[in-house]
């Protein structure tokens, strides 16, 4: 049986608590999440949005199968074309409803189940959806029928059990600063000893007065009319609360004033906890970069000043050799003079190859010039040695960076150009490094086959996660993405280390302005 708004039977939208307020309708689908019956919400166009567990668990159907008009599959063939049609007539008048409908229960059998629903408006009075609660009463009407309950006492039933049942601390207040409902959640968490029931009329303040330190900005809430989500304060003990504040609106007059607190004590320390580790991290990266770097420069300074000398000079004694033999020329000196022209050719690779080496583990250009000029250095080499067109591009022209992070910048601009000749099949490079915002920007994208996903997400593609390790030890990131039509792009983003500030006075304090 549909009961029709248009009859006598119908409470008025006064009667039923009158229009939820939109600012309710963003944090509803949480609240209703735990309430003890079927929860159910809906938008403009009077499709369904929202059910909760218990609705699930009722019919054994999905939100999928609920979503839009899928929720009339439940109903008994008797009903189903004149449920629908009350519920649209309910919908387009905008009124509140009540309705009892036999829903087809997960295990087959038809129960009898009481529908009700509350329009939701935002302040200039625009319709949002409707939010409402289904209970099965077949055990109290009996299964042939059911008779009409008092709509009110339904509705406010509802919205207790609701809150009540919640697991957030919630305090509904009247426009004078008197309590109008508690549940158990904020007794407990503001330890108050006296039971929730026997709260009403007393002076919220009073209950709150733990949050001392939040009171001003609990008052101008309240003055303003104007809904609060997910607001950090904290207790007077050293516990840390989310709160969140909607103002009730009665016949377009603020009312009441919803209060939801929310212990995220724990959920700070574990923050700050993994804060402190992140940061742990960083310094753990940055100083084994550091190790390597000074690594590299031992192994350059050993291959240059020791091995590279030592080949120098045997070069000088091989060429010293081969011109005694010219001076004395006999019957074998030609041949023994060729051996020796050959063994100074391999000598000259060799001093080469060091070189080479003696380059890749310590780069001049770095510190020998700016990061930007040391990228415009490379680039040519690169193009010089692979054939591959290289462009630089540098905003500002001549921008400067730190010694740490121009290392830093340097190493995975050669990893990266070490791929691209490696892996892109690539004809043209792009480089382009820029500052801005206290962030330093160094993107290289190329033209080449681009990178695949699973090679981006593969752990053991050890350029990559250099890459990600370099910048990581100074607080960095390293994106890398296909291009939308070829190519692959690979953008590093370093934070710049804060400038010197002023010294600020020592009985400056976070409350003083």
């Amino acid at each position: 049986m549909w009961l029709d708004p248009g009859t006598d039977e119908m409470p008025s939208p006064a009667s039923a608590l009158g229009t939820l307020p939109s600012s309710f309708l963003a944090s509803f689908p949480g609240v209703l999440e735990h309430v003890p019956v079927i929860a159910w919400m809906t938008g403009v166009d009077g499709r369904c949005t929202f059910t909760n567990g218990q609705y699930l668990m009722f019919t054994g159907r999905t939100f999928g199968q609920a979503s839009e008009l899928g929720w009339t599959a439940l109903l008994h063939p008797d009903d189903h074309d004149a449920c629908l049609a009350a519920y649209l007539k309910a919908h387009e008048a905008r009124t509140p409803f009540h309705a009892e409908q036999r829903w087809r229960r997960s295990d087959g059998v038809y129960r009898l189940v009481e529908v009700s629903g509350l329009p939701v408006h935002d302040p200039a009075g625009t319709f949002q959806g409707y939010v409402g609660l289904c209970s099965d009463v077949t055990d109290q009407r009996g299964a042939a029928g059911a008779q009409t309950s008092d709509h009110v006492h339904l509705v406010s039933t509802n919205a207790e059990e609701i809150i009540a049942n919640m697991n957030d601390a919630v305090l509904v207040e009247s426009d004078n600063g008197r309590v109008i409902m508690a549940n158990e959640a904020f007794c407990r968490l503001f330890q108050v000893e006296t039971p929730p029931h026997e709260l009403t009329g007393m002076e919220a303040d009073r209950l709150t007065k733990r949050l001392n330190p939040a009171v001003p900005r609990i008052d101008r809430l309240k003055k303003a009319r104007r809904r609060s989500v997910g607001e950090e304060i904290g207790l007077l003990d050293g516990r840390v609360l989310e709160q969140h504040y909607a103002p009730v609106a009665r016949d377009g007059a603020a009312g009441m004033h919803l209060w939801q607190y929310r212990d995220i004590t724990a959920r700070k320390d574990f923050e700050a906890e993994l804060h402190l580790s992140r940061q742990r991290l960083r310094n753990l990266a940055a100083h084994d970069e550091a190790v390597r770097e000074e690594e590299r420069r031992s192994a350059a300074r050993m291959l240059h000043d020791e091995l590279g000398q030592l080949l120098t000079s045997v070069k000088l004694e091989v060429a010293a050799a081969a011109g005694v033999f010219r001076e004395h020329p006999d019957e074998n000196a030609l041949s023994v003079v060729d051996r020796l022209q050959s063994a100074a050719g391999l000598l000259d690779v060799c001093i080469k190859t060091v070189q080479s080496v003696t380059a890749k583990l310590r780069p001049a250009p770095v510190p020998e010039m700016c990061i930007s000029g040391a990228i415009r250095w490379e680039a040519l080499l690169f193009e010089q040695r692979t054939r591959i067109r290289c462009r630089v591009g540098v905003s500002p022209p001549k921008l400067e960076v730190d010694s740490e992070r121009s290392a830093v910048l340097y190493r995975i601009l050669l990893e990266a150009l070490t791929n691209v000749v490696r892996h892109a099949n690539a004809g043209a490079v792009q480089i382009s490094l820029k500052k801005a915002g206290g962030v330093v920007f160094l993107s290289v994208r190329d033209n080449g086959r681009g990178i695949a996903q699973e090679e981006i997400d593969n752990p053991a593609t050890m350029g990559l996660l250099s890459m990600r390790e370099r910048a990581l030890g100074v607080g960095g990131d390293v994106r890398i993405t296909r291009n939308a039509r070829s190519g692959t792009t690979v953008m590093v983003i370093l934070p710049l280390p804060p400038k010197p500030s002023s010294a600020v006075p020592a009985d400056y304090g976070p409350g003083q302005a």
